[in-house]
Order: C-alpha cells, then structure tokens, then sequence
C-alpha cells in the first residue's frame, strides 16, 4: 500500500501498534489488521493467502486482509470491518476462499 502510494510511511507502525493492542485473528481461521489512525489515502484492502497457513498469534491461518482507511470513510469503515467477519464466519467459504488462484476467483467466492 505504501509502495503504490495509497498510505502514508506510518502505516506499518500503525498497524503493529494496533496488533500489540488486540489480535485482529479471528476464529483462529484469519486475520484483518488495520492502522490505528484513519490516514490512507483511499481505503481499501490487501489480501494475502496461503494454503500452507502462517502463524498468527498461536494459531496457523490462512487468509489476511489488511484495510487502509480513510478519515472520510470512517463511518463505513465499522460495516466493512462487520462484513468481512461474518462472511469469513462461515468455514465453507474460507475453504473456498483460500483454493482461489486469482485474484479474481478470490472475489467472485468473496461475494457469494
């Protein structure tokens, strides 16, 4: 997000001091972290997979989604956050999630 110039050189810190606050791992299946301040430039989301699974906390997950957000979209920021929760709530479509091969498989399964 950095590199693409779509958050500011702080992000990461923000993010890892956020982390140290709470584990943003959720159902021990995947994680969502997020800065502390509301300062991207346009708010969005990263996601990393991996089938093999990386450590997150004491579990092994699979799925990662970073958001950046922006100080006008905080308010949205809640229901986007809520959102990718409950859809990650349901094991069967984690399974699928995490079998997407692009990035586009990975939406297509995201909004089912």
């Amino acid at each position: 997000m950095i590199d693409f110039g779509l958050a500011e050189e702080g992000f990461i810190e923000s993010v890892l001091k956020r982390e140290d606050l709470s584990s943003t791992c959720f159902l021990n299946t995947f994680a969502i972290p997020h800065a502390i301040e509301l300062n991207a430039k346009k708010t969005m989301f990263s996601v990393l997979i991996s089938k093999k699974g990386i450590k997150w906390d004491k579990h092994t997950i699979h799925i990662v989604l970073m958001i950046a957000v922006n100080q006008k979209d905080r308010k949205k920021f809640m229901e986007l956050y809520d959102g990718i929760v409950k859809c990650l709530d349901n094991p069967e479509k984690v399974k699928l999630l995490i079998s997407s091969n692009t990035h586009l498989e990975f939406i297509d399964h995201f909004k089912r």
